[in-house]
């Protein structure tokens, strides 16, 4: 693995076949392979994610998963992080 790299995301990049990880239905265990969340992070979501209505990247944020990391191997619903820009925030409540 490469010195520089974080050994999660090195392992991520190594292994592209596991990724990405739909959050509304994953694991705790698969949701753990992904950089930038952790134990905390996965059983926020775990315990949330039927009631979390996704409108931006903060709402990730708000449960301890570092978006920044994540949001390469991940998907909500079927589609695709990476170009989801929490610059369009809507202040209207995140849950249902």
């Amino acid at each position: 693995m490469p010195l520089e790299l974080d050994p999660k995301l090195a392992w991520a990049l190594a292994h592209p076949d596991y990724f990405p990880v739909e959050l509304t239905t994953a694991a705790y265990e698969e949701i753990l392979r992904v950089p930038g969340i952790g134990p905390i992070g996965a059983k926020r979501l775990l315990a949330t994610r039927s009631r979390l209505v996704l409108l931006d990247l903060d709402d990730l944020k708000g449960l301890g998963i570092i978006v920044k990391r994540a949001r390469e191997f991940i998907t909500w619903k079927g589609k695709d992080l990476k170009t989801l820009n929490s610059a369009f925030h809507n202040p209207q409540s995140k849950f249902k």
